[in-house]
């Protein structure tokens, strides 16, 4: 499936570069246009594969019982309030919080390694899509950030240690090339390809648009399909146990959208969409990196 969700990937990046150019002077710097040209595929896959959870949760022998059922969503609810709470007050900290358990879940989620040297893959996987924007794109995220409430010499001081780390993936890199090469890996052609198409990714396309690109048509999609194959159900009933929790998810951006003053009017979805799937996706992404990491090590040992 790797290899075939690498061609996909591939493939969507082909199709977005003429419709990038062609549509430039209108998308480019729009987050507006850019949203509603992603809004279909951030519903479904996008808030879609974080819609399983409680699937992963039934793995993990977490909802066994009826009050284990309530106590996980009551748990789960709790850290989406507390994490959107604790954004109003210290957006600075929030974000810290956010990135920092991003690159391990985009890097747990979609790695491909199971031995020793999967944690240098972890790192380089998750770092190119929260890193390499902020780098190539400074003038853009600030922009973002500012949307969100975060200050902007915070800013200015995260630039200042992402140049630091800019040049650190690059060594890991390439450290990590010269590892799957000599020790021969089955799995480095798909590595590389899959790499090489992040980078590509998310230094060619605008940040906004490179992070829906990659976590609509490669990292949800990849999950639903792990959750497919972990569950042995067929793709239909997958989307069926999507749907309740997107919908819902849905309703309530619109109704904040039209009728909750959040304090800004230009570019008004940003913090609304931003904040929203950050609040949901916290336990989601905890959630996940803690049944990746048990299964990965069970893979491991055996």
């Amino acid at each position: 499936m790797s290899k075939i969700e690498s061609n996909f990937f591939f493939l969507i990046l082909l199709l977005f570069i003429p419709i990038f150019h062609f549509f430039e002077p209108h998308i480019s710097n729009n987050y507006k246009n850019q949203f509603l040209i992603f809004l279909a595929p951030l519903i479904w896959p996008g808030v879609a594969h974080g819609s399983l959870d409680f699937l992963i949760a039934k793995r993990l022998g977490l909802v066994e019982t009826f009050i284990k059922k309530v106590f996980f969503i009551l748990i789960y609810i709790f850290l989406a309030i507390l994490f959107a709470m604790l954004w109003t007050k210290k957006p600075e900290l929030s974000l810290t919080i956010f990135l920092i358990i991003s690159v391990f879940h985009f890097g747990i989620s979609d790695s491909l390694i199971k031995n020793k040297i999967s944690s240098l893959e972890i790192f380089i996987r998750g770092s190119i899509p929260i890193y390499f924007p902020i780098y190539y794109y400074s003038d853009q995220v600030g922009m973002i950030f500012n949307n969100l409430y975060v200050d902007k010499f915070f800013f200015e001081e995260l630039k200042f240690i992402i140049v630091y780390l800019f040049f650190f993936i690059h060594i890991c890199i390439v450290g990590f090339v010269l590892t799957l090469i000599k020790k021969n890996e089955k799995e480095k052609n798909n590595i590389f390809s899959e790499i090489f198409l992040l980078y590509f990714c998310f230094t060619y396309f605008e940040p906004f648009i490179a992070f829906s690109i990659y976590f609509c048509f490669f990292h949800s999609l990849r999950h639903l399909y792990d959750e497919k194959i972990e569950n042995g159900v067929s793709f239909l009933q997958i989307i069926k146990k999507t749907i309740p929790l997107t919908l819902i998810v849905f309703m309530t951006s619109i109704y904040f959208f039209f009728f909750v003053n959040i304090g800004v009017e230009k570019n008004k979805f940003l913090p609304i969409l931003f904040i929203t799937l950050a609040s949901l996706t916290v336990p989601h992404m905890i959630l996940v990196c803690i049944s990746k990491s048990i299964k990965n090590n069970f893979k491991s040992n055996y």
